[in-house]
């Protein structure tokens, strides 16, 4: 009885590790798309994975990373649509864990303050095939502009006094591309806000109140028949987050109290 217990517990863990390799793949590939693989990046990826799948040990995660991160340099190609295939098909991730993965993943694009557009463009591409909500991932890219902006600003403030107007010239290009960046996506965010709320940008304040109130009572999980399966009542209360959210920032860039 003792071997058949053994024999399933086998066989299972084989089917979570197997579970787990697509999740490997994806991060060393966007570890890897600046071709600086850091410790930084690496620590980055070990903790969400140890959050991810809390029945692998510390040194298996490093292990497994180590391994994806080999077999990525002999053949150097990221295959974003079949290791979102095997992540969205082997289990049904929970939408949170979702969002918190692609933090994670903007975490180590990000980490070395150069961003490059290559590698904006894969994170695009991994949160669509995922399912990522766009209000979500448009929130990302802006949350993680601004911090690069700042910290190229940080970086170029912190030299000497006696070199800083040539500083700001030599990298006054670089700033202005930042700007430019950050603005348009600012606007993209609230043309976004908008459509979320299915309103013109003409619309008025008492107007933005009440498309408010009917989305939230539309996507309000407390709305949903009690027969709703698990998912539905997940993808509602997402839907009811980014209602929420949209809301607010359109209150806070209008000044509606």
């Amino acid at each position: 009885m003792s071997l058949i217990k053994e024999i399933r517990e086998y066989r299972l863990m084989k089917a979570l590790l197997k579970e787990t390799v697509p999740y490997f793949k994806l991060f060393v590939g966007v570890i890897s798309l600046d071709e600086v693989v850091s410790n930084v990046k690496m620590e980055m990826a070990k903790e969400f994975l140890s959050k991810q799948f809390p029945f692998l040990k510390e040194e298996s995660i490093s292990s497994f990373l180590e391994k994806a991160l080999t077999e990525y340099r002999k053949k150097p190609k990221l295959k974003i649509d079949l290791y979102c295939e095997e992540i969205t098909s082997t289990r049904k991730l929970k939408y949170e864990n979702l969002r918190n993965m692609m933090k994670y993943l903007f975490l180590i694009a990000y980490d070395s303050l150069g961003i490059e557009e290559k590698e904006i463009t894969v994170l695009r591409q991994i949160a669509r095939n995922l399912g990522l909500l766009k209000w979500d991932l448009l929130s990302l890219e802006y949350e993680f502009e601004y911090r690069l902006c700042e910290g190229e600003r940080r970086k170029k403030y912190q030299k000497e006094n006696n070199a800083r107007w040539k500083q700001e010239h030599e990298k006054q290009g670089k700033e202005d591309d930042f700007n430019t960046r950050q603005q348009l996506l600012a606007r993209q965010r609230v043309e976004l806000a908008y459509e979320v709320l299915s309103l013109p940008v003409s619309c008025g304040e008492l107007e933005i109140k009440q498309a408010y109130r009917l989305k939230a009572k539309q996507f309000h999980p407390d709305a949903l028949p009690k027969d709703c399966t698990e998912r539905e009542l997940e993808l509602a209360t997402e839907q009811f987050r980014q209602v929420t959210e949209a809301y607010n920032y359109l209150c806070t860039i209008r000044e509606i109290k």
